[in-house]
């Protein structure tokens, strides 16, 4: 019985772990492979990546990111989550240019797409 309890405490190994199109992403090791290469992401950038990868094909506005990944925002506004976008696509994207798995729709904000 102990056994069993702490197995579901834990969850299972493969808890926090998404699989996408070129993309893994392991919560629980704070780890992310890009086409089986691991990358090397910060906190705030791997965060973002895994709410975007985990609702695939649903917008989230600048707003909805700020608010979920900024525990203040100062007057430089909305336009904070711009550059982590930036860097995020440096590092997953074949070619960040045009980009095709964090796209943005423009006027509203940015999706994932497999």
């Amino acid at each position: 019985i102990m056994r069993r309890c702490r197995s579901a405490q834990y969850g299972s190994p493969t808890r926090g772990r998404l699989e996408r199109t070129d993309l893994t992403l392991d919560r629980s090791r704070r780890q992310a492979l890009v086409r089986g290469e691991q990358v090397q992401l910060s906190k705030q950038e791997f965060e973002l990546l895994y709410d975007l990868a985990s609702s695939p094909g649903i917008v989230f506005t600048r707003n909805d990111l700020l608010t979920r990944h900024w525990d203040h925002v100062d007057g430089r506004g909305l336009r904070l989550v711009d550059p982590v976008i930036s860097r995020l696509r440096r590092k997953i994207e074949r070619d960040p240019g045009t980009p095709r798995l964090i796209v943005t729709i423009w006027g509203v904000g940015y999706t994932f797409r497999e």
